[in-house]
Protein backbone atom coordinates (compact mmCIF):
# COMPACT_ATOMS: atom_id res chain seq x y z
CA UNK A 1 0.00 0.00 0.00
CA UNK A 2 2.56 2.45 0.74
CA UNK A 3 4.82 1.49 -2.28
CA UNK A 4 1.33 2.40 -4.28
CA UNK A 5 1.00 5.73 -2.35
CA UNK A 6 4.68 6.58 -3.03
CA UNK A 7 4.13 5.76 -7.36
CA UNK A 8 1.04 7.80 -7.36
CA UNK A 9 2.71 11.10 -5.38
CA UNK A 10 5.28 10.85 -8.09
CA UNK A 11 2.61 10.44 -10.64
CA UNK A 12 1.22 13.58 -9.03
CA UNK A 13 4.75 15.41 -8.67
CA UNK A 14 5.07 14.60 -12.23
CA UNK A 15 1.90 15.93 -13.77
CA UNK A 16 2.51 19.00 -11.44
CA UNK A 17 6.21 19.73 -13.33
CA UNK A 18 4.83 19.02 -17.15
CA UNK A 19 1.70 21.34 -16.51
CA UNK A 20 3.84 24.07 -14.91
CA UNK A 21 4.21 27.40 -17.25
CA UNK A 22 7.61 27.95 -18.36
CA UNK A 23 6.63 31.62 -18.50
CA UNK A 24 5.00 32.26 -15.50
CA UNK A 25 7.41 30.97 -13.81
CA UNK A 26 10.77 32.63 -15.79
CA UNK A 27 9.26 36.14 -15.21
CA UNK A 28 9.58 37.63 -12.40
CA UNK A 29 6.36 39.54 -9.77
CA UNK A 30 6.97 42.55 -11.33
CA UNK A 31 5.76 40.90 -14.60
CA UNK A 32 1.42 41.60 -14.86
CA UNK A 33 -0.82 39.24 -16.40
CA UNK A 34 -0.86 41.48 -19.68
CA UNK A 35 3.20 40.94 -20.16
CA UNK A 36 2.66 36.92 -18.73
CA UNK A 37 0.13 36.71 -21.64
CA UNK A 38 2.03 38.44 -24.52
CA UNK A 39 5.27 36.16 -23.36
CA UNK A 40 3.18 33.29 -23.69
CA UNK A 41 1.89 34.12 -27.44
CA UNK A 42 5.24 34.52 -28.57
CA UNK A 43 6.51 31.29 -27.31
CA UNK A 44 2.88 29.61 -29.12
CA UNK A 45 4.03 31.45 -32.00
CA UNK A 46 7.48 29.52 -32.48
CA UNK A 47 9.47 32.36 -30.53
CA UNK A 48 12.56 30.58 -28.37
CA UNK A 49 11.05 30.64 -24.65
CA UNK A 50 14.08 31.40 -23.09
CA UNK A 51 15.43 34.02 -25.79
CA UNK A 52 11.69 35.27 -25.45
CA UNK A 53 11.67 35.32 -21.41
CA UNK A 54 15.53 36.74 -20.86
CA UNK A 55 14.24 39.95 -23.09
CA UNK A 56 11.25 40.24 -21.37
CA UNK A 57 12.76 39.99 -17.89
CA UNK A 58 15.66 42.25 -18.96
CA UNK A 59 12.93 45.17 -20.09
CA UNK A 60 11.06 44.57 -16.72
CA UNK A 61 14.53 45.21 -15.44
CA UNK A 62 15.37 48.26 -17.41
CA UNK A 63 11.75 49.70 -16.27
CA UNK A 64 10.21 49.54 -19.33
CA UNK A 65 6.39 50.66 -19.24
CA UNK A 66 3.97 47.77 -19.89
CA UNK A 67 3.28 48.85 -23.27
CA UNK A 68 6.49 49.50 -24.49
CA UNK A 69 6.76 45.93 -23.64
CA UNK A 70 3.90 44.94 -25.64
CA UNK A 71 4.52 46.67 -28.59
CA UNK A 72 8.47 45.27 -28.56
CA UNK A 73 6.49 41.79 -28.68
CA UNK A 74 4.07 42.97 -31.08
CA UNK A 75 6.79 44.35 -33.52
CA UNK A 76 8.63 40.51 -33.23
CA UNK A 77 5.07 38.66 -33.64
CA UNK A 78 3.82 40.76 -37.11
CA UNK A 79 7.51 39.88 -38.46
CA UNK A 80 7.09 36.28 -38.39
CA UNK A 81 3.74 36.60 -39.47
CA UNK A 82 5.05 38.37 -42.45
CA UNK A 83 7.41 35.68 -42.83
CA UNK A 84 10.61 38.11 -41.95
CA UNK A 85 13.23 36.78 -40.17
CA UNK A 86 13.30 37.94 -36.53
CA UNK A 87 16.72 37.35 -35.62
CA UNK A 88 18.22 41.00 -36.32
CA UNK A 89 15.26 42.28 -34.68
CA UNK A 90 15.74 40.22 -31.08
CA UNK A 91 19.88 41.43 -31.67
CA UNK A 92 18.95 45.05 -31.78
CA UNK A 93 16.65 44.78 -28.71
CA UNK A 94 19.54 42.86 -26.80
CA UNK A 95 21.95 45.70 -28.24
CA UNK A 96 19.68 48.14 -26.67
CA UNK A 97 19.04 46.56 -23.20
CA UNK A 98 22.65 45.72 -22.52
CA UNK A 99 23.76 49.37 -23.14
CA UNK A 100 20.45 50.51 -21.18
CA UNK A 101 19.22 52.86 -23.78
CA UNK A 102 15.76 54.64 -23.09
CA UNK A 103 12.99 52.44 -24.00
CA UNK A 104 10.89 54.16 -26.45
CA UNK A 105 14.25 54.42 -28.60
CA UNK A 106 14.77 50.74 -28.34
CA UNK A 107 11.31 50.11 -29.64
CA UNK A 108 12.02 52.05 -32.21
CA UNK A 109 15.01 50.70 -33.37
CA UNK A 110 12.91 47.43 -33.08
CA UNK A 111 10.76 48.57 -35.35
CA UNK A 112 13.10 50.22 -37.92
CA UNK A 113 14.89 47.10 -38.22
CA UNK A 114 11.53 45.23 -38.46
CA UNK A 115 10.36 48.35 -41.14
CA UNK A 116 13.82 47.61 -43.18
CA UNK A 117 13.99 43.86 -43.37
CA UNK A 118 9.68 44.17 -44.90
CA UNK A 119 10.87 46.79 -47.34
CA UNK A 120 14.18 44.54 -48.43
CA UNK A 121 12.16 41.58 -48.77
CA UNK A 122 9.81 42.48 -51.22
CA UNK A 123 12.35 44.46 -53.11
CA UNK A 124 14.31 40.65 -53.19
CA UNK A 125 10.81 39.00 -53.80
CA UNK A 126 11.42 40.45 -57.25
CA UNK A 127 14.49 39.28 -58.08
CA UNK A 128 13.68 35.75 -57.14
CA UNK A 129 11.08 33.10 -55.61
CA UNK A 130 13.45 30.84 -53.90
CA UNK A 131 12.80 31.45 -50.21
CA UNK A 132 16.50 31.04 -48.91
CA UNK A 133 17.66 33.19 -51.46
CA UNK A 134 14.81 35.80 -50.68
CA UNK A 135 16.22 36.09 -46.79
CA UNK A 136 19.85 36.62 -47.84
CA UNK A 137 19.09 39.27 -50.55
CA UNK A 138 17.19 40.81 -48.02
CA UNK A 139 19.41 40.33 -44.94
CA UNK A 140 22.02 42.25 -47.53
CA UNK A 141 19.77 44.95 -48.55
CA UNK A 142 18.68 45.97 -44.94
CA UNK A 143 22.47 46.18 -44.06
CA UNK A 144 23.04 48.45 -46.68
CA UNK A 145 20.03 50.36 -45.24
CA UNK A 146 21.38 50.21 -41.75
CA UNK A 147 24.63 51.42 -42.98
CA UNK A 148 22.83 54.77 -44.28
CA UNK A 149 21.15 53.91 -47.86
CA UNK A 150 17.78 55.54 -48.08
CA UNK A 151 14.86 53.83 -49.35
CA UNK A 152 14.69 56.14 -52.77
CA UNK A 153 18.31 54.81 -53.35
CA UNK A 154 17.77 51.40 -52.49
CA UNK A 155 14.53 51.17 -54.72
CA UNK A 156 16.08 52.83 -57.52
CA UNK A 157 19.50 50.02 -57.34
CA UNK A 158 16.54 47.29 -57.55
CA UNK A 159 14.49 48.61 -60.31
CA UNK A 160 18.18 48.79 -62.29
CA UNK A 161 18.84 45.63 -61.05
CA UNK A 162 15.35 44.34 -62.24
CA UNK A 163 15.75 45.98 -65.90
CA UNK A 164 19.24 44.28 -66.02
CA UNK A 165 18.06 40.40 -65.17
CA UNK A 166 14.95 41.13 -67.07
CA UNK A 167 16.03 38.22 -69.85
CA UNK A 168 18.35 36.11 -67.81
CA UNK A 169 17.76 33.04 -66.47
CA UNK A 170 16.94 32.47 -62.93
CA UNK A 171 20.11 31.06 -61.22
CA UNK A 172 22.30 33.59 -63.60
CA UNK A 173 19.70 36.62 -62.28
CA UNK A 174 20.39 35.48 -58.50
CA UNK A 175 24.15 35.81 -59.10
CA UNK A 176 24.42 39.23 -59.98
CA UNK A 177 21.62 40.46 -57.64
CA UNK A 178 23.53 38.75 -54.89
CA UNK A 179 26.89 40.36 -56.19
CA UNK A 180 24.93 43.84 -56.86
CA UNK A 181 24.07 43.83 -53.34
CA UNK A 182 27.13 42.79 -51.52
CA UNK A 183 28.80 45.54 -53.31
CA UNK A 184 25.91 48.23 -52.82
CA UNK A 185 26.75 46.82 -48.81
CA UNK A 186 30.33 47.26 -48.48
CA UNK A 187 30.46 50.90 -50.48
CA UNK A 188 27.45 52.41 -48.19
CA UNK A 189 29.69 50.45 -45.35
CA UNK A 190 32.10 53.26 -46.37
CA UNK A 191 30.12 56.14 -45.01
CA UNK A 192 29.45 57.42 -48.61
CA UNK A 193 26.56 59.23 -49.57
CA UNK A 194 23.42 57.26 -50.42
CA UNK A 195 22.59 59.30 -53.74
CA UNK A 196 26.27 58.38 -54.87
CA UNK A 197 26.10 54.75 -53.72
CA UNK A 198 22.88 54.51 -56.27
CA UNK A 199 24.35 56.57 -58.47
CA UNK A 200 27.74 54.35 -58.81
CA UNK A 201 25.57 50.86 -58.45
CA UNK A 202 22.89 52.19 -60.95
CA UNK A 203 25.28 52.83 -63.32
CA UNK A 204 27.46 50.04 -63.57
CA UNK A 205 24.35 48.39 -64.25
CA UNK A 206 23.12 50.32 -66.83
CA UNK A 207 26.59 49.40 -68.21
CA UNK A 208 25.93 45.90 -68.24
CA UNK A 209 28.57 44.32 -65.60
CA UNK A 210 28.60 40.88 -65.12
CA UNK A 211 28.98 38.57 -62.26
CA UNK A 212 32.20 38.75 -62.12
CA UNK A 213 32.95 42.31 -63.18
CA UNK A 214 30.16 43.24 -60.51
CA UNK A 215 32.32 41.18 -57.89
CA UNK A 216 35.76 43.04 -59.07
CA UNK A 217 34.31 46.66 -58.72
CA UNK A 218 33.71 45.32 -54.75
CA UNK A 219 37.08 44.02 -54.33
CA UNK A 220 38.63 47.01 -55.88
CA UNK A 221 36.83 49.44 -53.99
CA UNK A 222 37.90 47.52 -51.06
CA UNK A 223 41.57 47.06 -51.62
CA UNK A 224 41.34 51.20 -52.34
CA UNK A 225 40.03 51.48 -48.67
CA UNK A 226 42.15 49.32 -47.24
CA UNK A 227 44.97 51.20 -48.76
CA UNK A 228 44.31 54.28 -47.13
CA UNK A 229 46.08 55.87 -43.82
CA UNK A 230 44.83 55.97 -40.53
CA UNK A 231 42.28 58.52 -41.18
CA UNK A 232 40.39 56.76 -43.11
CA UNK A 233 37.68 56.91 -41.23
CA UNK A 234 37.36 60.41 -41.90
CA UNK A 235 38.57 60.93 -45.15
CA UNK A 236 38.93 57.36 -46.75
CA UNK A 237 35.46 57.01 -47.70
CA UNK A 238 35.60 59.37 -51.03
CA UNK A 239 38.87 58.60 -52.23
CA UNK A 240 38.28 54.54 -51.56
CA UNK A 241 35.43 55.41 -54.23
CA UNK A 242 37.67 57.82 -56.84
CA UNK A 243 36.27 60.78 -55.50
CA UNK A 244 32.33 59.57 -55.48
CA UNK A 245 30.32 61.10 -52.89
CA UNK A 246 30.75 62.70 -49.57
CA UNK A 247 31.86 60.81 -46.27
CA UNK A 248 28.83 60.71 -44.88
CA UNK A 249 28.05 60.58 -41.07
CA UNK A 250 24.95 58.80 -41.62
CA UNK A 251 25.91 55.39 -41.54
CA UNK A 252 25.70 52.89 -38.77
CA UNK A 253 22.83 52.62 -36.00
CA UNK A 254 23.93 55.32 -33.77
CA UNK A 255 24.28 53.54 -30.93
CA UNK A 256 25.89 54.56 -28.45
CA UNK A 257 26.94 57.80 -29.54
CA UNK A 258 24.22 59.65 -30.78
CA UNK A 259 21.99 59.58 -33.21
CA UNK A 260 22.50 57.85 -36.39
CA UNK A 261 20.63 59.58 -39.67
CA UNK A 262 20.69 56.36 -41.35
CA UNK A 263 20.36 53.64 -38.40
CA UNK A 264 18.21 53.66 -35.87
CA UNK A 265 18.90 56.53 -33.60
CA UNK A 266 19.75 54.26 -30.42
CA UNK A 267 22.72 56.49 -28.89
CA UNK A 268 24.02 57.39 -25.22
CA UNK A 269 20.86 55.73 -23.63
CA UNK A 270 18.65 58.59 -24.83
CA UNK A 271 16.85 59.48 -27.95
Amino acid sequence: MKKIFIICMAIFFCAGVASADPVEQGLPETADEKVINSTRQMVNQGFNTENVIDMTRQMLANNFKQQQILQAHAILMNARQQGLQTESIMNKAQEGLAKQVQARAVVHAMEQVRSRQAFASKQAKAITNDKAKINQMATILAGSMAAGMNHEDAERIMQALHERTRNMTRAHAEDLAMQTLMTTRMIARLGIQSQSVGDSVCRALQQGYSVQEMNRMRNTIMANARGQNSDFGQHGGQSAMGGMGDHGGDSGDGMGGGSGGGGDGMGGGHM
